[in-house]
């Protein structure tokens, strides 16, 4: 993720219980560009994710979960 001009990566520390199976922390987040392209391509893959509209901040959020089911969160600039 982005704050203004400087890349950010943050993670989400939580401890583990029965309702969750990421082990030490919760989401991994990236921003990106291309929100169309990056849901094309997704779905060509047959990977399922989440979107989420943050108008607010003018954000495109997409969450999918990688292989060890560990969520990550790319977040897009609206109109990127």
């Amino acid at each position: 993720m982005n704050l203004d001009e400087t890349p950010v990566l943050h993670l989400m520390a939580r401890a583990e219980n029965e309702t969750t199976g990421t082990g030490p922390f919760d989401h991994i987040a990236f921003g990106g560009t291309g929100v169309a392209e990056t849901i094309s391509h997704l779905e060509q893959k047959g990977i399922g994710f989440h979107r989420s509209e943050i108008d607010d901040f003018g954000l495109t959020q997409l969450f999918i979960l990688d292989p060890d089911r560990v969520k990550i969160e790319l977040n897009f600039r609206q109109g990127t």
